[in-house]
């Protein structure tokens, strides 16, 4: 589950029906759904609200299989961009970074994507030696 930066949804990932939820914070109602074409898993808004990153499973028989990320604009409620580059297998975690608003996400299988987050086309992707999940942005003091 994510909470939009406005404090306005939460948003969880429903993967047997192939949508993101989103939620009125203010009183804990459905507000609307948006469609995807795989196994949502986990969500992250863009630091302006105006878009959502989810990423999950890419549907049975899709080329490449594994992990997929998609990007819905949240105005128009439609998915805008859908990744088609090899990131591996085993969702792990994403977030979109503060500083230049790339999305990052991390694959059981060993590798951590860095997405452009307007093609989600990988603009660098590394190997790590144990299996990844969770990640952070933030300041250390």
């Amino acid at each position: 589950m994510t909470v939009s930066p406005d404090d306005k949804w939460f948003v969880t990932s429903v993967g047997q029906t192939r949508k993101m939820a989103f939620f009125r914070t203010a009183d804990g109602q459905p507000d609307f759904d948006i469609e995807l074409d795989g196994s949502p898993f986990v969500a992250r808004f863009s630091p302006d609200t105006k878009s959502i990153y989810n990423m999950g499973n890419a549907p049975r028989g899709a080329t490449p299989a594994g992990i997929r990320v998609w990007k819905a604009d949240v105005a128009s409620k439609q998915v805008v961009a859908t990744s088609s580059d090899a990131l591996g297998t085993g969702t792990g975690g994403i977030q979109v970074s503060p500083a230049n608003g790339r999305v990052y996400i991390t694959a059981y299988s060993g590798q951590v994507s860095v997405l452009d987050p307007n093609t989600l086309k990988v603009v660098k992707q590394f190997a790590v030696p144990m299996t990844p999940d969770g990640l952070f942005f933030g300041s250390l003091k």
